[in-house]
């Protein structure tokens, strides 16, 4: 992906950093199903790839893996996921979306989340050369949720 493409609205794949993925999979995982991949950029071994539409099927899995498409149907993703865990599909997932602590989605998400990450400085997506142009929240939802705990400036992994 290039830079160009990277900061641009023609694409709303941002590909998770490998060590943010591997910070967060020994931190809050192991992830056994990533619910928004392709065959180059899944992080678990069984995902659901770019062929299926990940919004119509069940995301059977214990712990899932999220990073959906940033674009415009990101709240649809932020549906999905509460679904799953209100249909008993998954115990947790760990979602990875730019902190829009505005948006219904995020509010959505934030309302149900056991936990709340806010990533100190920007991320580097994939192959970028550059920062992303936007933070980034980490929220984990579960069906045992107690309470909730918010953690800022949090560094996860060295691609910081």
């Amino acid at each position: 992906m290039t830079d160009n493409l990277h900061f641009s609205s023609q694409t709303d794949q941002w590909a998770t950093p490998q060590a943010v993925f591997d910070w967060l999979d020994g931190h809050l995982g192991p992830y056994d199903l990533d619910a928004a991949a392709d065959s180059t950029n899944h992080k678990c071994a069984n995902y659901i790839g770019s062929d299926v539409d990940a919004l119509t099927v069940p995301w059977s899995g214990s712990h899932v893996w999220l990073n959906p498409p940033y674009g415009r149907g990101l709240g649809r993703w932020a549906t999905k996921a509460i679904e799953e865990i209100d249909a008993g599909n998954c115990d947790s997932i760990t979602i990875l979306v730019p902190a829009r602590t505005d948006t219904n989605w995020f509010i959505d998400l934030a309302d149900r989340a056991h936990r709340i990450i806010f990533v100190k400085r920007r991320l580097r997506f994939g192959d970028g050369s550059r920062d992303a142009p936007f933070p980034t929240a980490i929220l984990v939802i579960d069906k045992n949720s107690l309470g909730s705990q918010i953690d800022f400036g949090v560094v996860v992994g060295d691609a910081l």
